[in-house]
C-alpha cells in the first residue's frame, strides 16, 4: 500500500481558473494514459478529472515518478508544470486510499454526496483497466470502494434527496423561470451533467430546447423527453430566444461569447456547468443577465445537505471497515508473494541440483528424488508461512516478508533450469 500515490488538484485549495489550466476532458483520458505509460513507465494510473477536481491515483515504489507525471501533464496540457506542480496536493499510501474513499462516497465533493463522483470514478476505472493499467491492487481497491459505496446508499442518507451539480442548476432554472410565464430554456451538451438536467428538467413548466454537436444524440434525448432539438450552428440566435441557457459543453476555451448577446430588456440567466469553462467571463458583464458557475452552485438545497451532512460519521464508518478489510488483503498479498516467491528459489535450486546429478540416475530415483524433494519443499517453506502469517495478525507482515526476500534474494526473478 505504500507505493500508492495521488496527485490532487480540487476546489479545496484550487479556484476555477487553476483547476480549468490542467483539467483533462474524457475524451483526452486515453491519450494521457498511454503518454504516462510510456514516459513514465507506470503499471497502475487512474485519472479522476471532474467539475470540481484533477486526480492521478497510480503505483510506484520511485518518489522520482512523482514529479515525472506532472511534467508529462504539463505537457499534455500544453503548460508548463512550474505553473501548477505547486498546487497538488500528494497522498501517500495509506492516506492515498482514504482520500480515494472519500472521493469515490462524496465526503470531498463540493455538493455532499454527490452522485455523479462515483459514476465518474467507475468510467476512469474502466479506461484504465482497458489500457491494462489497473493491476491487482487498484482491481481490488476499486472494487471495495464499489462495495462500500453500495453500502453507503443503502445504509445512510448521503444520497438522499437532490444535491448534485445537475440538480442544483434545475432548482435555480426553476427558480429564475417564476419570472415567466412560459421560460423559454435552452439546454447545450448533453454529457453525463448534461442528460442529468435534462432528467431533471423532465417535469419542468418550461419550453426546453437542447442542441449538442452530435446531432443524433439531441434527438435520441428529445424523443425520450419530448424536448425541441436546435443545431449547434444555431447557437447564437438560440441563446438570443431563450431566457435560460445551461451549457454542459467539454470544451477547451468558451463556446457562448458576450458578442453573441443581443440586447433584451429582459432578465436571462447563464448557468455554466462546464470546467473549463464554456460562457466566456464577459457575459456576466452584459446588461439583465446572472452567471452562475460550478464554484457558485454548491449550497443551493440547504435542507438536503444537512440531511446528507448527519450521514458522515455513517459513511466514516463504513470507509473504516472497508479499508481494514482491504489493509488485510494487502498485507497477506505482500506475505503469500513472498512465500510463492521463496518456494520458486526452492525449485529453482532443486531442478538445478537434479540436472547435475540426474544424468547418474534411472526413471524410478529420479521420481523419487522428486517425491522427496516435494515434501521437503513443503516442510521448509511451512514454518515461513506460519510466522509469515502470524506477524500480519501483528501488523508486521511486511518487516518479515522483506528479511526473506533479502536472506534468498527474492527480488531476482527464480529461473528454471532448463
Amino acid at each position: 500500500m505504500k507505493n500508492f500515490h495521488c496527485l490532487s488538484i480540487s476546489h479545496f485549495h484550487a479556484s476555477f481558473e487553476e483547476r480549468s489550466l490542467i483539467s483533462i476532458q474524457e475524451h483526452e483520458i486515453n491519450e494521457f494514459l498511454l503518454q504516462a505509460k510510456a514516459l513514465v513507465g507506470l503499471e497502475e494510473l487512474l485519472v479522476a478529472s471532474t467539475c470540481n477536481r484533477m486526480e492521478l491515483y497510480f503505483s510506484t515504489s520511485k518518489l522520482t515518478d512523482v514529479e515525472k507525471i506532472k511534467q508529462v501533464l504539463g505537457s499534455f496540457k500544453g503548460v508548463s508544470s512550474q505553473q501548477f506542480g505547486g498546487l497538488f496536493k500528494h497522498y501517500q499510501g495509506a492516506d492515498a486510499v482514504q482520500h480515494l474513499f472519500s472521493v469515490s462516497l462524496g465526503l470531498a465533493s463540493r455538493v455532499l454526496g454527490d452522485a455523479q463522483i462515483i459514476n465518474q470514478i467507475k468510467r476512469s476505472y474502466k479506461i484504465s483497466h482497458e489500457l491494462e493499467l489497473a493491476g491487482p491492487f487498484l482491481h481490488r481497491l476499486m472494487h471495495t470502494i464499489f462495495y462500500a459505496n453500495k453500502r453507503a446508499v443503502q445504509e445512510t442518507p448521503i444520497r438522499d434527496g437532490q444535491a448534485s451539480l445537475a440538480s442544483a442548476a434545475t432548482a435555480i432554472a426553476n427558480k429564475f423561470s417564476e419570472n415567466f410565464t412560459t421560460a423559454r430554456l435552452l439546454v447545450v451538451g448533453l454529457g453525463e451533467i448534461g442528460r442529468d438536467v435534462i432528467k431533471n428538467l423532465a417535469d419542468a413548466n418550461m419550453d426546453i430546447t437542447i442542441m449538442n454537436r452530435t446531432k443524433t444524440k439531441a434527438m435520441e434525448a428529445a424523443s425520450q423527453f419530448g424536448f425541441r432539438v436546435a443545431d449547434i450552428a444555431d447557437l447564437e440566435n438560440e441563446i438570443n430566444e431563450a431566457d435560460i441557457v445551461i451549457s454542459a459543453v467539454g470544451a477547451p476555451s468558451p463556446i457562448i461569447k458576450a458578442n453573441m448577446l443581443k440586447g433584451t430588456p429582459y432578465q436571462k440567466l447563464f448557468i455554466d456547468l462546464s470546467v473549463p469553462g464554456s460562457i466566456e467571463k464577459e457575459v456576466q458583464q452584459k446588461p439583465c443577465t446572472e452567471v452562475y458557475n460550478v464554484d457558485q452552485l454548491a449550497n443551493q438545497l440547504d435542507d438536503t445537505l444537512q440531511k446528507r451532512e448527519s450521514a458522515i460519521p455513517l459513511v466514516k464508518a463504513i470507509i473504516s471497515e472497508s479499508i481494514e478489510e482491504f489493509s488485510n488483503w494487502s498485507v497477506a498479498q505482500t506475505y503469500t508473494n513472498s512465500l510463492s516467491h521463496f518456494k520458486e528459489k526452492l525449485n529453482e535450486i532443486r531442478q538445478r541440483e537434479l540436472k547435475r546429478i540426474g544424468k547418474h540416475m534411472n526413471a524410478t530415483e529420479i521420481e523419487h528424488f522428486n517425491s522427496l524433494t516435494d515434501g521437503m519443499i513443503n516442510q521448509i517453506v511451512k514454518l515461513p508461512a506460519l510466522q509469515l502469517r502470524s506477524a500480519c495478525e501483528r501488523g508486521n507482515a511486511e518487516n518479515l516478508s522483506g528479511v526473506l526476500k533479502e536472506l534468498f534474494d527474492l527480488e531476482n526473478q527464480p529461473q528454471t533450469a532448463e
